[in-house]
């Protein structure tokens, strides 16, 4: 482990088992929330229809509310990416998330996440360019990982 960073050797494909129920999460405990993951929270994500397509935009305090996820109040979906890191060996990158963090804090997970924002650099549907320049943003931002030591 290197600072709150893991390398985990896959040795066959497996199956991400699916989170089967939502943590806790700080908002609706009105909790304390740490001014950086308050900033973050009023970030815009790009809000999608059952199609994909964008519909508009909403900051990720009112995607990530409860009401507003559930399907039967109008299911509000909004884009969001997962990085799987993998080096020469087959390894993948793992991370813990900060005690901070608003959701899921302290628990492992894959090498990176997050949402591409409401901003024409991270709108464009071409090749998915948007949501890779967003995965590079938070890449950069988190791990420090630059464009030029990926190979995508």
């Amino acid at each position: 482990m290197i600072g709150g960073m893991i390398l985990f050797r896959r040795s066959r494909p497996t199956c991400v088992p699916r989170l089967l129920r939502v943590a806790a999460c700080r908002m609706a405990l009105d909790e304390a929330i740490d001014p950086t993951q308050e900033s973050y929270l009023e970030e815009e994500c790009i809000l999608v229809d059952d199609g994909d397509r964008p519909v508009g935009s909403a900051s990720k305090r009112h995607c990530h509310l409860l009401a507003n996820i559930q399907k039967e109040r109008g299911g509000m979906l909004h884009r969001a990416f997962s990085v799987f890191l993998f080096n020469q060996h087959s390894q993948m990158l793992l991370q813990k998330r900060s005690d901070a963090k608003v959701t899921f804090p302290g628990y492992w997970t894959n090498t990176c996440c997050s949402h591409p924002l409401h901003v024409e650099s991270e709108m464009v549907e071409r090749d998915q360019l948007g949501v890779k320049k967003a995965a590079q943003r938070k890449l950069k931002h988190e791990l420090g990982i630059s464009e030029k030591q990926l190979a995508c």
